[in-house]
């Protein structure tokens, strides 16, 4: 998905290094190709579980602290839709890919959780905004460069479908508006590339750590 304007494009250039190591990365080619190990994406889906009650968190005080009444709103649905597929992962797609729960956070995904939790919280509000954006931002993109590249008769095509939704790129649009609209008036573009950079880190991260994985953590 291409950026709004020349704030979000400064962002997205500014981690274009660590999105293409994303879209390399072997997880992601296993998981298109179906040859993934089973091990392997359990580590990621029940880590991904847990990872969005956090990330749900971090959204609802992100409509928390918004002045204005549309970003409330925005981040407020995207709060509930959050924890309605956090509910739907957990309650229908476990027994679907016959696992068991995660009862604890890998150093990964807890790395992660805890930066845009803290991000959330603590940080000037525009750059909670660049923080939580690289997620979104990162799976509409991956529709074009990795999602159409999945085999026919895939495995994991039922996991893969959750993210590749055109309301899942209608949000992440919504949400490059938001973000350029506050990066006009940024006034630490370097703090802002960075900021970014490290949420696309962490997601880089976590796919490293669930291709490495030889027997699900829990």
């Amino acid at each position: 998905m291409e950026a709004y304007g020349p704030f979000t494009q400064k962002l997205w250039q500014g981690s274009l290094p660590i999105f293409n190591q994303i879209t390399n990365c072997q997880f992601l080619k296993q998981l298109t190709k179906g040859t993934l190990k089973k091990e392997n994406f359990a580590h990621f889906l029940t880590q991904d579980i847990l990872y969005l009650k956090k990330d749900a968190e971090a959204l609802g005080m992100l409509s928390k602290r918004a002045k204005c009444e549309n970003e409330k709103v925005f981040f407020s649905k995207l709060e509930r839709d959050g924890l309605e597929i956090e509910y739907v992962l957990e309650n229908e797609y476990l027994k679907y890919f016959e696992l068991e729960a995660a009862s604890f956070q890998s150093p990964a995904f807890l790395e992660y959780s805890e930066f845009i939790l803290d991000q959330s919280t603590n940080s000037p509000y525009e750059m909670a905004l660049i923080a939580l954006l690289p997620c979104f931002w990162l799976y509409s993109s991956m529709k074009i460069h990795t999602i159409e590249q999945v085999v026919d008769n895939n495995p994991y095509q039922k996991f893969i479908d959750t993210y590749s939704g055109d309301e899942y790129r209608s949000y992440t649009k919504q949400f490059l508006q938001i973000v350029e609209k506050h990066g006009q008036t940024c006034k630490d573009e370097n703090q802002a590339i960075e900021t970014f950079k490290r949420g696309m880190q962490y997601e880089l991260n976590i796919f490293i750590e669930a291709i490495k994985i030889e027997t699900p953590k829990q």
